[in-house]
């Protein structure tokens, strides 16, 4: 499938399913009622759409499901938006979660790639520094490391290692949070991105271990090689498998939408696991940040496009 023919049903599976689920008559007014409400009886079981490439260049839509679909199941979506069944490829990914769980040890300078959290929360991890046009530095990571699923406040402690590493704030604070993309609960999101400011300059560096030091940003593509240090997985290699997806994320306080995110498939056995949430995702072979990791399941991983984070806060890699 040509890529703008791609874009147009792969939107039209996301409204269905993703982004506005109660509004399919409206969304769909050229499909017959009974199709519309075909779509309806599978949204349950559809956690994500987005856009795959294959070899020869083609694009083709990426359905991910909580339970299998069978292929009665997948010849009556195809049919209800018009395409061929072998226009659309299912990956069984589970319900999709944020990763928020164990790991690792102080560090100083605490390293990104290390364990770091919100002082109410388990632990995260430290996604990479990041600069404003004042020359100002913080640490970015994702809203629920460390602005606790919008439930923190503007100069929270923020622990290195978190908490469940052992982290205490009395002895382990680095840095206090400055700002955070509020989770929009009711509509679609973006990003899952925060920023701190460090407690000292000589708290933190800037050099991932194992990765080096961030050579500019790029956009993500199908195919691309990329990298990541997570403080559960440490260093593991993937594969950017669809673009421009839509998913719905399980968090601690309830479901929400994202819009336009990417997923990555493990070139190893595991890519990411819970804990690995605000790692930074770097193409391989650049070096260039590509996306921060902020949600997956056991065989899918999802990450924000990392200019959308870093226009958030009108802030650069350094």
């Amino acid at each position: 499938m040509k890529q703008p023919n791609a874009i147009h049903f792969k939107n039209k599976l996301s409204e269905a399913f993703i982004t506005r689920p109660s509004a399919l008559i409206k969304s769909f007014s050229l499909l017959e009622r009974r199709e519309t409400a075909l779509l309806a009886n599978f949204s349950s079981r559809i956690s994500g759409v987005g856009l795959g490439q294959s070899g020869n260049g083609d694009y083709y839509i990426r359905l991910l499901t909580v339970s299998a679909l069978d292929r009665n199941d997948v010849m009556q979506i195809s049919q209800s938006i018009g395409v061929k069944p072998n226009d659309i490829s299912i990956e069984e990914t589970g319900p999709i979660h944020f990763f928020n769980a164990p790991i690792r040890t102080r560090a100083r300078p605490a390293p990104p790639g290390a364990s770091i959290g919100h002082y109410l929360i388990t632990a995260g991890t430290f996604g990479c520094l990041v600069q404003d046009n004042n020359g100002n530095v913080f640490i970015l990571s994702n809203n629920h490391v460390m602005a606790n699923e919008n439930d923190a406040h503007v100069g929270d402690p923020i622990l290195q290692p978190g908490s469940t590493d052992g982290g205490s704030a009395q002895h382990d604070i680095v840095a206090w949070l400055k700002s955070f993309v509020p989770f929009d609960f009711s509509g679609l999101n973006q990003v899952d991105a925060a920023i701190a400011a460090p407690a000292s300059s000589k708290a933190v560096t800037n050099i991932i271990p194992h990765i080096g030091q961030i050579r500019g940003i790029t956009a993500p593509r199908n195919g691309m090689r990329v990298v990541k240090f997570g403080r559960t997985t440490g260093l593991t290699y993937g594969e950017i498998v669809s673009r421009d997806t839509d998913i719905k994320v399980g968090f601690g306080n309830g479901v929400i939408n994202f819009e336009n995110q990417f997923e990555i498939s493990s070139r190893d056995s595991t890519f990411s696991a819970p804990g690995d949430s605000g790692s930074l995702i770097v193409e391989e072979k650049t070096n260039k940040a590509v996306g921060l990791l902020f949600a997956g399941s056991d065989s899918a991983t999802f990450a924000n496009p990392i200019s959308n984070v870093l226009q958030a806060f009108d802030v650069d890699i350094i």
